[in-house]
């Protein structure tokens, strides 16, 4: 009886999802009665809430996301500025109707941590504990993993060791130390932790892989190997990601010991198996030479594979060498001449050795082949190409087209074109295009992104005064979220010599910031308009802490030692 009432609900949500036309009144009324009929399914309310946003009605979507929380604690509702406050109006809504539910606060202390609101996630997380001391190992963990993924490795480490030391028994919670160690570049303790992973779970695949991964990193391959090999055996043979990676891991231990036959036919398996995504900055030369090996392999095998010959010659495009990448993309295309991103491909190998007509025919062949849902893709391809050699009235047509075959998406395709032509230096046109962006943009959000871009547009034309306007307007349609709207205005400030102004914005911007990812530019930025100022000492003071932040800071270095000079 429950399977065919789940049938039922979900058969009416997706009705309700299917029917365009219908009123929202029909929508909802379709999502009221699946969640009536399987009212533990939360996403039926997470939907239903969307449904409401739509229709503009903010508090009827907060307590359905509310009740969705409830449900499932750990619901993702999205990382924009509208969806991190519907997050935590949704939480703060749920909490009020169970205050006792130490999930809801574990999950919103996972949130705060995200979003670098470490006092908040820390309240969350003590309420939680003294709500359900219990479950302290997990809820250690749980935020020691999400310090991990938010880079906070020390105060990851200090919840992993917690956890082990309530309950010293779970695998996984030494496993997850060990990653957190690895930036430490203590490989002991790395190691350590594997192995002790490894002997409560002997079997985990996942163990034996990391390990093997530490071992590589300290050049002890054989160990290395061993371990790929017990990944292997005990890896589940229907996940082809995990057990691909495992040959592919195992075919790099063999090549730092120049065993090339069995580092091919390692690579011959992982290719096998659909586990071998070739990004070619993340592998050296050699492994680049094994890969292509595996791939020649496996033509020989399959002479009409033609997804071999395209590989193949995406390697060969990476490696530069041209003649040969364009040869496979050749035939490939011979033997499945219907595929569009073949054409895009080849066009881009014809535009490396200067065939321009041959390229523009490739994109053009492209376009002609392409599914209607994806044709403004291939145009776009296109557009770059013409910007790229200056020929901007062609590049105007395609951008025609593009518009009319995805005019919602028209605002993003304007702030994309814009960023080509604000790279060649056609100011004038990444300003007009900023502006259509402007003026398509959907939300705030976006609006206040292309006010900054076209700011910058300015300022690089050293028209500080309009950088300055445009900088203001996006700080003012949005200003407690994005750091380096402060940012930009500080540069312009500083570019006119405003010196106490810009040191304000710099301020404002590392408050937001809060030690993330852009902050030890922001100090050093802030540590030049106290240079300029000859306060030295605060300058050192800026440059220390960029440093502390990113130590590889080439500019904090050089200015550090400048300051020190004074």
């Amino acid at each position: 009886m429950l399977k065919i009432i789940l049938g039922i609900a979900i058969a009416l949500l997706s009705l309700g999802c299917a029917a365009k036309n219908a009123t929202y009144d029909q929508h909802f009324a379709k999502y009221t009665k699946a969640i009536k009929l399987t009212p533990e399914n939360s996403q039926y309310y997470t939907d239903r809430a969307e449904a409401y946003l739509e229709k503009g009605d903010y508090e009827a979507a907060v307590a359905d996301y509310a009740q969705a929380l409830i449900l499932e604690p750990s619901r993702y509702i999205g990382s924009s500025k509208k969806e991190k406050e519907l997050t935590l109006a949704a939480y703060e809504q749920a909490i009020k109707q169970e205050p006792n539910n130490a999930a809801l606060y574990i999950n919103r202390c996972i949130f705060y941590i995200r979003a670098r609101d470490y006092d908040l996630a820390f309240a969350d997380f003590d309420r939680a504990l003294k709500l359900e001391p219990e479950n302290a190992a997990k809820y250690y963990y749980e935020r020691g993993h999400a310090y991990a993924t938010a880079s906070k490795d020390d105060e990851a480490i200090a919840d992993f060791t917690q956890a082990i030391k309530l309950n010293p028994t779970d695998a996984d919670y030494y496993i997850w130390r060990a990653l957190a160690r690895l930036d430490s570049g203590n490989y002991d303790l790395v190691i350590a932790d594997y192995s002790e992973a490894i002997k409560l779970a002997p079997e985990d695949d996942y163990a034996y892989k990391w390990r093997g991964d530490a071992y590589y990193d300290i050049k002890e391959f054989d160990k290395a190997i061993a371990d790929y090999s017990q990944a292997i055996k005990f890896s589940d043979k229907d996940d082809t990601f995990f057990y691909g990676d495992y040959y592919a891991a195992r075919a790099k231990a063999y090549l730092a010991k120049a065993n090339y036959d069995a580092a091919i036919a390692d690579y011959v398996q992982a290719i096998t198996l659909g586990d071998l995504y070739v990004v070619s900055s993340l592998f050296t030369e050699a492994e680049l030479n094994a890969i292509i090996a595996a791939y020649t392999q496996i033509i020989k095998q399959d002479p009409a594979n033609a997804d071999s010959y395209r590989e193949r010659g995406s390697i060969y495009g990476d490696l530069e060498e041209y003649d040969k990448a364009i040869a496979d993309y050749e035939q490939a295309i011979k033997l499945d001449p219907e595929s569009a991103y073949r054409y895009l491909f080849i066009a881009y190998l014809y535009d490396e050795i200067g065939e321009h007509d041959k390229a523009i025919a490739a994109y053009t062949k492209a376009i002609e082949l392409a599914p209607e849902d994806s044709k403004a893709y291939f145009y776009n391809n296109r557009i770059h190409f013409h910007i790229e050699y200056g020929d901007y009235e062609l590049a105007a047509a395609d951008s025609a087209q593009v518009i009319k075959l995805e005019p919602e998406r028209a605002h993003r395709y304007y702030s994309e074109w814009a960023f080509l032509y604000h790279g060649k230096g056609e100011y004038d046109k990444a300003i007009a295009a900023y502006t259509e962006a402007i003026k398509l943009a959907p939300d705030d959000e976006w609006l206040a992104i292309y006010y900054n871009d076209r700011g910058y547009v300015y300022y690089h034309n050293d028209n500080y005064d309009l950088a300055l306007v445009n900088f203001t307007q996006a700080i003012k349609i949005d200003p407690e979220e994005k750091s380096w709207f402060y940012n930009s205005r500080g540069d312009a400030y500083f570019a006119k010599d405003e010196y106490d102004l810009a040191i304000a914005d710099y301020s404002q911007a590392i408050i937001l910031e809060k030690d993330g990812y852009h902050a030890d530019g922001y100090y050093c930025s802030r540590g030049n308009a106290y240079f300029s100022k000859a306060e030295y000492d605060k300058a050192i003071t800026d440059y220390e802490k960029a440093l502390q932040l990113a130590p590889d800071n080439q500019r904090a270095k050089a200015m550090l030692q400048a300051a020190l000079y004074k």
